[in-house]
C-alpha cells in the first residue's frame, strides 16, 4: 500500500504537535501500526504462520518414532511426545525455527528500504521528524511484528498441544506443562527472532537497493550456519549457534532414550513408562546457553545503532 500525501501530511502533523522532540518516535510507531493493522497481507501471513506451524506440530505429534526394546519383564513398546518440552526441545528449532527464517528477514529488510521503493523516502524525510526517530520507529515496529508472528507460533503450539490432549486416552495422557513449554519458547525461539530481525532491519537499512540480496544471504546463511559451525575444528560451539539447531543436537534422542533404557532394564514397565513421561517433561540445563545468547542479542541491537548512526536523511538513491 503506497504511502499518499495525506499520510505524509498526518505524520508530519503528529510531529509537530508533539511537545517534545523525542514524541516523534511514538508518532512513527503508532503511524506503523496502523499501516500494518490496516493492510490485508498482515493478517494473510500471520494467518499462514499459525497454519503452517500448526500442520508441523500435528504431523510431529502423529508421529511417534515407535521402538520395541526387551527388558527383565519383557517387551515394551513406547514412542517419543513430540510435543512434550523435551520434544518440542528437539523440534522447535529445526522446523519452527526454518519457518520463522523464512518470513522475518522479508517483514524486516524492507522496513526502511520500503520507502524508497515506493518514492516516498524524500516526502517523509522533509518532515521535521529525526532521523533517528525514523530509523528507531521503524525498527522496533518490524520488531514487534517479528515477535507477533512467534506469538503466532507459540499459540500454534500450545493449540495443537491441548487439542491433541482431548483426544488422548485418559491412561495414556498426561497433562501439558505449559510453563515449561513457555520457558522453552522464550529461550529456544526468541533469541533466534530477535537476532534475525536486528540484522536483516540494520543490513535494510544501510543499503536498501539490495534488500532483495541482503533477504537472500541471510537465509543462506541462516540454513548453513548450523552445519558450518558444526565442522569447525573447535569444541563447545554449539550453544554459539544463532539458529539454536546444535543446541537441539547436541545430544540426539536416540542416545537419551538408549541410556534411560539401559537405566530401566531391571524395573517394571509401570515404571519405566512413568520415568519414561517424567523425563519428556523435563526441562533441559540451558545455563550455558544465557550468554551467547545475549552475545549475540547485543551483536543485532548494535547492529541497528550502527545503521541508525550512519543513517543518510537524503542520500544517492542509487548508491
Amino acid at each position: 500500500m503506497a504511502i499518499s500525501s495525506a499520510s505524509r501530511t498526518s505524520l508530519d502533523a503528529s510531529v509537530h504537535s508533539s511537545p517534545r522532540r523525542s514524541n516523534g518516535l511514538f508518532a512513527v510507531i503508532r503511524w506503523e501500526i496502523r499501516r500494518l493493522a490496516s493492510t490485508r497481507s498482515t493478517w494473510i501471513s500471520a494467518l499462514l504462520v499459525f497454519v503452517l506451524a500448526g500442520l508441523v506440530e500435528w504431523a510431529l505429534s502423529t508421529n511417534t518414532d515407535p521402538q520395541t526394546i526387551s527388558s527383565a519383564f519383557g517387551t515394551r513398546t513406547f514412542g517419543i511426545d513430540w510435543l512434550s518440552p523435551y520434544g518440542l526441545f528437539h523440534t522447535m528449532p529445526t522446523y519452527l525455527g526454518m519457518i520463522m527464517a523464512l518470513f522475518v528477514p522479508f517483514l524486516c529488510t524492507d522496513a526502511v528500504a520500503r520507502d524508497l521503493k515506493r518514492r516516498t523516502h524524500e516526502l517523509l524525510m522533509t518532515t521535521s521528524l529525526p532521523s533517528w526517530a525514523y530509523v528507531c520507529g521503524r525498527y522496533l515496529v518490524s520488531l514487534l511484528l517479528s515477535l507477533g508472528l512467534a506469538g503466532v507460533m507459540f499459540l500454534a503450539i500450545i493449540s495443537v498441544v491441548l487439542i491433541v490432549h482431548q483426544f488422548q486416552s485418559p491412561d495414556l495422557s498426561v497433562p501439558p506443562d505449559l510453563a515449561h513449554i513457555t520457558i522453552l519458547w522464550a529461550v529456544i525461539f526468541l533469541p533466534p527472532v530477535l537476532i534475525v530481525s536486528s540484522i536483516s532491519f540494520a543490513l535494510g537499512t544501510l543499503r536498501p537497493r539490495l534488500s532483495m540480496i541482503i533477504k537472500i544471504v541471510i537465509l543462506l546463511v541462516w540454513f548453513l550456519s548450523a552445519p558450518i559451525i558444526s565442522r569447525l575444528p573447535f569444541k563447545n560451539l554449539a550453544a554459539w549457534d544463532p539458529t539454536s539447531q546444535l543446541v537441539a543436537q547436541a545430544q540426539s534422542t536416540g542416545q537419551v532414550i538408549t541410556q534411560l533404557v539401559q537405566q530401566t532394564q531391571h524395573v517394571t514397565n509401570q515404571v519405566f513408562f512413568s520415568k519414561l513421561v517424567a523425563f519428556e517433561q523435563q526441562l533441559p540445563d540451558m545455563s550455558t546457553w544465557l550468554v551467547p545468547r545475549l552475545v549475540w542479542i547485543g551483536f543485532g541491537i548494535a547492529c541497528v545503532a550502527l545503521a541508525t548512526v550512519l543513517f543518510h536523511r537524503f542520500r544517492d538513491m542509487h548508491g
